[in-house]
């Protein structure tokens, strides 16, 4: 699916809860992959596409109980790691939000694109 606008943000995170109702996870959790993906979409779209205004191209892959989510965009690695300190400014948050939602998160690299990935399993 390609995103390219917030209004793709907002189908593609009507389909993800789609796709997690159907994989059985619990209301509390639906919600909070969708505010995962929700950041996953908007900070790809901001940081990811740099001047070639390429879409980013999401996509699910479903197993059993488990939802895993990826997103393809024009750029390359960056860092993922979990912080121990707080931040309380207003923004940069959202990939710590993710680390700590989903069961596992990780990057691909691949000619000139950087796929990330976040895997959460419903228990």
């Amino acid at each position: 699916m390609p995103i390219k606008t917030e209004k793709d943000v907002w189908e593609a995170m009507k389909r993800n809860d789609q796709l997690a109702e159907k994989l059985g996870f619990p209301p509390t959790v639906q919600i909070m992959l969708r505010l995962a993906l929700e950041e996953a979409a908007v900070n790809s779209l901001e940081y990811g596409r740099g001047s070639s205004h390429e879409p980013v191209h999401l996509s699910w892959n479903v197993d059993n109980h488990t939802i895993r989510i990826s997103l393809k965009q024009k750029g390359s690695r960056f860092c993922i790691g979990k912080k121990e300190e707080v931040n309380v400014s207003s923004c940069g948050r959202g990939l710590q939000l993710i680390l700590n939602i989903m069961d596992k998160v990780w990057l691909d690299e691949k000619e000139g694109y950087v796929i990330f990935h976040m895997q959460k399993s419903c228990h």
